[in-house]
């Protein structure tokens, strides 16, 4: 292998191989100061062999670091953090930035920038999927910046996992010098304490930049995906939308307020009395329109209408925005809801996640 090789190789993996040396690297230096000396003296390197071998080990102790930073400890923390006894101390943001793997993906599948993704692909793509997609699809920088978020993620938590780690080791190696029950017990809880507050700006740093990692790359492709999707109707410069729904709560005004780039047909404004006028009306309004949004209110007592008028729509193939917020207070309901959800292109739990993703496509 020619060194122009092992430099392109070296620079490939520089992120990974760091991210895991040096977190392995301090814990090991913090081991030094935890461990009895009679211990550590063993272990200690005094030559150049032993000094490789100081890297070697290093790097296997980040490895470990990184797996038990992942699936146990960075989870513990944060349902620790999260219970009573210690998130009244903190503030709104940093417990909006505290959030759990599951917790940080859940807001990205909600996010405009994904619904308009998935609804370019099969109905059954997953997250990691798309991600995937969207990774083999953006510009190399935007690749980069990723793997530096990755990066930055990997290192926050190993530092943090070896802290959590470390305080653990002393706590065990300082038991046979206490006297008392209690004053183990004081002085163990002080010593956590300490550490979940030593660790928390670490924590801090790995949920932004995990949460970054995560979103960059649905965003990059985001915007390089939709002038492609826009561009398929050239010769419409204002797509029309139809609002489908109840007609009391007045939810129309907000959607046309907050998306104004698009024509709108509001069937609660067409100052139509006779049923079959208003019926037809409704047909040749959604037959005109590029998207249905259908709102799916907990004030309205059956949906009957709406589900007809999206039912129709999608067999015009028109783009389906389905917001259920009946399901999500009535869980019976949705029961019977699944066909108007599967002939959806995209589904929302929120208004205004509907009127988020409305306004990506204008």
């Amino acid at each position: 292998m020619n060194p122009e090789n092992i430099v392109a190789a070296i620079e490939k993996f520089f992120f990974e191989i760091i991210g895991q040396l040096l977190p392995g690297f301090l814990f090991l230096v913090g081991l030094y100061f935890v461990l009895p000396d009679a211990f550590v003296k063993s272990y200690t390197p005094s030559n150049s062999l032993g000094y490789w071998s100081l890297v070697g080990a290093s790097y296997a102790t980040g490895s470990a670091l990184t797996a038990l930073g992942s699936y146990i400890i960075i989870p513990l923390y944060l349902r620790i953090v999260a219970s009573t006894l210690i998130s009244w101390v903190l503030s709104k943001r940093i417990k909006d930035m505290l959030l759990s793997n599951a917790e940080i993906d859940k807001k990205l599948r909600q996010g405009a920038a994904f619904q308009f993704i998935k609804a370019q692909y099969p109905e059954n793509a997953s997250l990691r999927t798309l991600r995937n997609v969207a990774m083999s699809s953006i510009n190399s920088s935007d690749k980069e910046t990723t793997i530096r978020f990755m990066f930055l993620s990997l290192l926050s938590q190993g530092i943090a996992t070896s802290i959590l780690l470390l305080a653990v080791i002393q706590s065990v190696v300082w038991l046979p010098t206490y006297m008392r029950i209690l004053e183990g017990v004081g002085s163990t809880a002080v010593l956590f304490m300490t550490a979940l507050i030593v660790a928390l700006p670490f924590i801090l740093r790995e949920r932004e930049f995990f949460d970054r990692a995560r979103r960059l790359p649905i965003d990059s492709y985001f915007a390089t995906l939709k002038p492609t999707v826009s561009a398929e109707n050239p010769g419409q410069p204002m797509k029309t939308v139809y609002l489908s729904g109840g007609h009391y709560s007045g939810w129309q005004k907000d959607v046309i307020k907050e998306a104004n780039g698009f024509e709108y047909k509001d069937p609660s404004k067409n100052d139509l009395t006779d049923p079959r006028l208003y019926t037809e009306w409704d047909l040749e309004a959604i037959h005109s329109s590029d998207i249905v949004f259908a709102y799916f209110e907990d004030a309205n007592p059956a949906g009957y209408g709406l589900s007809l008028e999206v039912g129709y729509a999608a067999a015009l193939g028109k783009h389906i925005i389905f917001v259920d917020e009946k399901s999500h207070q009535s869980p019976d309901v949705g029961r019977y809801l699944k066909i108007v959800q599967e002939t959806s292109n995209v589904v929302f739990d929120s208004l205004n996640d509907g009127i988020s993703y409305l306004k990506s496509l204008s």
